[in-house]
């Protein structure tokens, strides 16, 4: 049967990002007895078995495979094409611990194999997946790692549908979601789970092969797709730091920024995330030149999302500590968001209040609070060398008290608020 191509990230249309082709080639790949729509590299399809068109006479265990009794009927029954027949023999080939680790590597491959042609895809991928742990370093890891990465792009047929139906702006409504499949092909549940798990594992086994980095890019659309931002920028990070080479790394790093971004949760939250989106923005400029040039306006656009977050948390910092009576510490971070913003609504809003402040504690230091009041400031003062309520001990502030990553940023037209969640598009 012939199955649709799939082309996930030319569905992000409707998240209001460019298109652009998943992978280079996409089309359908012969898939051993059947055919499973796949965007791989093409010399994983170039034979009339598939992904894998193994041979039996590899010279490493040609002379191992006579010890064994299951061997010769297994390999009769394959070349005959009696796949369930000749998955039981290798299976005892693979399950024997008395062969050696060539041929019962050999063996769990072409169970795997035999599982897959006779459709059992959710097995295949299982016993495939046991190859893998029992022989990480094995001669077949990349013919399996190629197989795993087809038969998830596979399962990944219907997220691929509810994508282009979306972008399409079709109705949640008129979306049919299949959460159960009977289908010897498809797994019974979490068909879209199977598939990311399945492609972590692609990634895992094999992390600098050809299908690591289309795994990673994969795992980080469907993700960002379903507004999973954390896991998706985890993905595309990961993508961007250890792949080099790759040709998704320019579109990874604009995801990046943008997951990042959307996944701060708000100014109220833990600010790592807002500084390491900045630092990819500035790393992409530097080291990306293609998405420097293609996307500058985009990239201009997070970074005044980024800062004006940053600006948000800052003022909102400096307000919680002068509303719970610690007015040095209000004090600092409103001279803190004066000299990283300047020229900014943040920058008037922190002025006005730390002006407000020094009412406030010049109002305090000439208050009497009587007798008793007098006495404490006075031991305080003279005894203890505290002054109470006074400026005087709030040491001036300078420039390399302050961090200020990016004072080259387009600040000067920052909002005067933030959203919880950074809009992506600058709107």
């Amino acid at each position: 049967m012939r199955v649709r191509m799939l082309r996930l990230t030319q569905r992000l249309s409707l998240l209001g990002a460019c298109s652009w082709p998943l992978v280079s080639g996409v089309g359908c790949t012969s898939f051993g007895a059947q055919t499973v729509g796949s965007s791989t590299v093409s010399k994983t399809s170039n034979s009339t078995n598939g992904v894998v068109q193994a041979s039996f006479t590899e010279k490493a265990v040609t002379s191992l495979e006579s010890m064994d009794e299951n061997w010769a009927p297994g390999e009769k029954a394959y070349i005959e094409k009696d796949y369930a027949k000749a998955e039981k023999h290798f299976h005892s080939v693979a399950e024997n611990t008395k062969n050696s680790p060539l041929l019962a590597e050999k063996a769990r491959f072409y169970e795997a194999e035999c599982l897959r042609m006779q459709n059992y895809y959710p097995k295949a991928a299982d016993t495939l997946s046991r190859m893998l742990n029992d022989f990480p370093s094995g001669v077949y890891r990349e013919k399996a790692v190629g197989i795993m990465f087809q038969i998830a792009n596979f399962w990944l047929e219907d997220t691929s549908e509810e994508m282009e139906k979306k972008s399409k702006g079709a109705n949640w409504w008129s979306i049919s979601s299949n959460y159960i499949h009977t289908e010897r092909t498809k797994p019974f549940l979490d068909q879209e789970g199977r598939a990311l798990e399945l492609l972590t594992k692609v990634h895992i086994n094999d992390p600098t092969g050809p299908y690591s980095d289309k795994a990673l890019y994969i795992i980080g659309v469907v993700n960002f797709f379903r507004g999973n931002f954390k896991e998706a920028d985890i993905a595309f990070s990961q993508l961007v730091d250890t792949h080099d080479k790759s040709p998704y790394r320019a579109k990874a790093a604009e995801l990046a920024i943008m997951a990042k971004n959307n996944s701060t949760g708000g100014p109220e939250y833990d600010g790592q995330k807002t500084a390491d989106a900045l630092r990819m923005v500035q790393q992409a400029k530097k080291n990306i030149p293609e998405l420097a040039k293609e996307r500058g306006e985009f990239l201009d656009r997070q970074i005044i999302a980024i800062r004006t977050q940053q600006a948000d948390k800052d003022i909102q910092a400096a307000e919680f500590y002068q509303r719970t009576g610690h007015p040095g510490a209000a004090y600092f971070y409103y001279e803190l968001v004066i000299r990283r913003y300047p020229g900014t609504d943040y920058a008037t809003r922190a002025s006005a209040k730390k002006a407000e402040l020094e009412k406030e504690i010049e109002v305090a230091r000439n208050h009497s609070d009587g007798f008793w009041g007098d006495m404490r400031r006075g031991w305080d003062r003279y005894v203890l060398g505290q002054k109470t309520g006074e400026l005087s001990a709030i040491k001036p502030m300078t420039d390399a008290d302050i961090r200020n990553p990016a004072a080259q940023s387009p600040v000067n037209d920052l909002p005067k608020s933030m959203p919880t969640a950074a809009s992506p598009y600058g709107r």
